[in-house]
């Protein structure tokens, strides 16, 4: 029986109380709804939107990662955070895979003004698409880590920019690239014209995601 991403998730004190791998701090001064609208998004907006894309129809890439995000996260192995604020140092980020140090654990910090704001932009197929993509990238981040490839979020919980960080968001964009991008642009469905052209650029280097020239593009992306 498949579990259900409609879990209880509360958003227990100040956000500032998380410590991210960027050391970054949201607070009630940062908030543009309340704590409550924001888990309410989640709870009725978000998740069963998700939910939607783990049955058969859709491509493995998307289908596995949001089933792995509906048994981790029921499961409580993996934090899910509706945030009520954009990310002050990347305001237009929908989602980010960090590390919950109280609670030791990985977790996923939603942005719901912006996703909210995306859903008035945007048409009702490309905004499920376009979660489900977000979704489906920060569970490649958390695979990389959970899996050994990379070393955990919980040995990188206060560094910031390491030469590890940077090869370990461009394999995360290679994957979405080779594992999402492709197959749906291949189905007719068109990811936003940014990761068309990031999908360009792999595939000069040879869709090698290790390529040093590849790697170097991603040097600046969470400054």
């Amino acid at each position: 029986m498949k579990k259900s991403l409609l879990v209880l998730v509360l958003l227990t004190g100040l956000v500032s109380n998380l410590a991210s791998a960027q050391a970054r701090s949201i607070g009630p001064k940062d908030f543009t709804i309340t704590p409550a609208a924001a888990n309410e998004y989640w709870s009725k907006k978000i998740a069963p939107l998700l939910d939607r894309h783990t049955d058969a129809k859709e491509i493995p890439g998307i289908r596995n990662r949001l089933n792995k995000l509906a048994i981790y996260g029921t499961s409580g192995e993996l934090g899910i955070t509706p945030i009520p604020a954009a990310d002050p140092h990347n305001p237009q980020r929908l989602a980010h895979l960090d590390y919950d140090v109280p609670r030791h654990r990985p977790t996923i910090l939603i942005f719901v003004p912006v996703i909210q704001r995306k859903e008035k932009e945007l048409n009702t197929r490309d905004f499920e698409d376009l979660l489900a993509l977000t979704f489906a990238h920060e569970m490649i981040h958390w695979e990389q880590g959970h899996n050994g490839e990379f070393s955990p979020l919980s040995s990188r919980a206060y560094r910031r920019d390491t030469a590890e960080d940077v090869r370990e968001e461009a394999s995360a964009f290679g994957k979405t690239i080779l594992e999402i991008v492709r197959p749906w642009a291949a189905q007719g469905r068109i990811p936003e014209r940014d990761l068309l052209r990031l999908s360009a650029q792999l595939k000069s280097v040879g869709d090698d995601y290790k390529d040093p020239r590849w790697v170097l593009a991603f040097k600046d992306y969470n400054k």
